[in-house]
């Protein structure tokens, strides 16, 4: 997928990136734009260590796809390495740290490219990135459709950080830190040890709230040691907990816990649909005489967790299948809709709002007359409904690869009065105010302008 805002930082900073430098591909499982694109990064790799820079970049690639969630989500993803040299090989450290007796280890300042540090903010162990500009512009004029970078820095001591630039020293830890830090920048996940009162939030795996029923993670209370645990130690810890004890986001050599799995999933969701492509598209043509192949392209996770449904004319024709073959007699007389939709249903994920979320439609549109042949209008859906429950409004949003109006319903009952009715356009948001809504169930339909339809489930709080 393609981040859009590198253009601005090319404009202040391009007398950095005029250089071009090699490429290395570490993993390519799609085209750019429809797989999560890991740039990485060396800092403090002189000329002559840049091998060993792509060497330690293959290493973090191979860790990362042992590691779950990742593993059964490889196909999602791309990793490309960029050899950018430094001067000198390593990292700074001025020692300045207040949090260890300096110095932790010798005091140097070291001519390298992206001007990675340690003791940032006064911490020892905080390693960043002291020129994000530079980096921000290599990457955008060598690899602009970049999602995450990560850079590792030729120093064996130990120290990271998340933020934007995942980092990552070479300690004997490497791989487990960076991971932990991807944690941080790509799944957006929190520390599980108490980092301070600046990087608390409620978040994906952190919470003030204490009741089991209304806690963010509570369709996992009492899973493989899921609970809620209060943080320690000083400034405003005790009012904030956690899910896990033993998470990979409160020490290395462990697991990432069923809440940081499952945020990460949805996280790699909310970047690339599972649909890579289908046929056939509005530029065929079929004949009625013959049987028609419909087929969805998909990115499988391993082992497939994809549930695909196929409906024709609102009738459930196939399911679990990317492939099905529609016969002459199958079709009706004039407009027919066939309709394939797929959701992931891997048991590594249980929040309500992933099948609302992530909930990915094909619609074919075919008109069979008595011309032998007829050409097939197809669209590519996605549908976003959020939050889910909903509480006092409702997002609804209609992704589609053409702008098309669609008349919006929500029932009660299928069939009965609509609550609310609203036309709008594909590709923006609508939103429903529902405070007054009784709790319980409703269906959300949609209306394409072909009268095809498409109903959504949504539980009022």
């Amino acid at each position: 997928m393609k981040n859009s805002w590198f253009i601005v930082l090319m404009l202040f900073c391009a007398e950095v990136g005029a250089q071009s430098y090699a490429m290395d591909t570490l993993l390519w499982n799609g085209p750019a734009d429809k797989r999560i694109n890991i740039v990485m990064l060396g800092d403090g790799y002189q000329e002559s260590e840049l091998n060993k820079f792509v060497d330690d970049a293959r290493l973090f690639s191979i860790a990362l796809f042992k590691s779950s969630p990742y593993k059964e989500y490889e196909s999602y993803f791309n990793i490309i390495a960029i050899r950018v040299p430094s001067i000198e090989s390593g990292a700074s450290h001025p020692g300045t740290a207040t949090d260890v007796s300096e110095p932790a280890h010798p005091v140097s300042t070291v001519n390298n490219f992206f001007g990675s540090t340690f003791d940032a903010y006064n911490i020892h162990r905080l390693l960043v990135v002291g020129k994000s500009s530079a980096v921000y512009t290599v990457v955008a004029n060598q690899f602009p459709s970049y999602d995450q970078i990560i850079m590792l820095v030729n120093s064996p001591y130990y120290g990271g950080s998340g933020g934007a630039i995942a980092t990552s020293s070479l300690h004997s830890s490497a791989n487990e830190i960076a991971i932990h830090e991807l944690g941080h920048s790509f799944a957006r996940l929190k520390d599980e040890y108490y980092a301070g009162d600046v990087y608390s939030a409620e978040a994906i795996n952190m919470t003030q709230e204490t009741n089991a029923t209304l806690v963010r993670w509570k369709n996992w209370m009492n899973f493989q040691g899921v609970g809620i645990y209060q943080h320690c130690c000083g400034g405003n810890s005790s009012k904030w907990y956690r899910p896990h004890q033993n998470c990979r986001m409160k020490a290395l050599n462990q697991n990432f816990c069923p809440i940081c799995i499952e945020g990460t999933i949805e996280r790699i969701h909310d970047l690339v649909p599972p649909i890579d492509d289908y046929v056939p598209t509005n530029t065929a043509t079929i004949n009625f005489t013959e049987a028609q192949q419909f087929s969805l392209g998909l990115v499988k996770p391993l082992p497939n967790t994809l549930d695909v449904k196929w409906e024709l004319n609102g009738n459930l024709f196939a399911s679990k299948v990317d492939t099905i073959l529609v016969h002459e007699e199958e079709w009706k007389e004039g407009n027919n809709t066939l309709v394939a939709t797929v959701i992931d249903t891997t048991a590594m994920l249980r929040s309500e709002r992933h099948s609302l979320l992530h909930f990915y439609t094909v619609l074919w549109t075919i008109n069979k007359t008595s011309t032998a042949t007829q050409n097939v209008s197809s669209q590519k859906y996605e549908i976003e409904v959020y939050p889910n429950p909903v509480q006092s409004q409702m997002n609804v949003r209609l992704n589609s690869e053409i702008d098309e109006v669609v008349d919006i319903h929500l029932y009660r009952t299928l069939g009965g009065n609509a609550v609310y009715g609203a036309k709008g356009h594909s590709n923006e948001t609508i939103t429903f105010q529902t405070a007054s809504l009784t709790p319980g169930v409703y269906w959300l339909e949609m209306v394409l302008p072909n009268k095809a339809t498409i109903v959504k489930k949504v539980i009022k709080e």
